[in-house]
């Protein structure tokens, strides 16, 4: 599920309060789960600890949304099974011409919940996937393609560290 509107959820001008959207988006994963694993997609700042109560199996989200603030829910999550979609490839904006920027940023996402929550370094590779940060709706061809290309780079990355930090913990 896409829910970019629970970036608003806590503000008091929101519709309806926090719990009820939590509610109904949680209502909605349920009815998902019989047919198949559900994920929830949030592309901005959110109250995370809030959005996990909502069930998914994967959350969705780019490295810099404030998860940092929820590590100790995210622990949970990851301790459960969940998993989290990175959205670590920008869809909104420059790029640059490696993935060495996006990799340093989702890396120090990683170091502060480590620090901050108690994450598990392993968990946070080996339950992890790397996606574009949102849709690719607005872009043409060419730039879709240089987004999937970056996606897939990552994800080479991403690879080789959970199989070494396998390795390394004699999984």
């Amino acid at each position: 599920m896409d829910e970019p509107g629970l970036t608003s959820a806590m503000d008091p001008a929101f519709p309806i309060g926090p719990l009820d959207a939590i509610d109904l988006v949680s209502g909605t994963l349920a009815v998902l789960e019989r047919m198949a694993i559900t994920g929830l997609h949030c592309c901005g700042e959110a109250d995370w600890r809030l959005l996990l109560q909502a069930g998914p199996h994967i959350l969705s989200m780019p490295p810099d949304a404030g998860i940092e603030r929820a590590a100790g829910a995210l622990s949970t999550f990851l301790e459960r099974g969940g998993w989290v979609a990175w959205g670590a490839v920008p869809t909104d904006g420059p790029m640059g011409t490696t993935v060495d920027r996006l990799w340093r940023q989702l890396s120090d996402t990683w170091c502060e919940l480590v620090n901050a929550g108690g994450c598990d370094p392993v968990r946070l590779r080996t339950q992890a996937m790397i996606t574009p940060a949102c849709g690719l709706w607005r872009h043409g061809v060419p730039q879709a393609e240089q987004v999937l290309a970056f996606t897939a780079r990552l994800a080479e990355r991403l690879h080789d560290q959970a199989v070494g930090v396998r390795l390394s913990v004699g999984a």
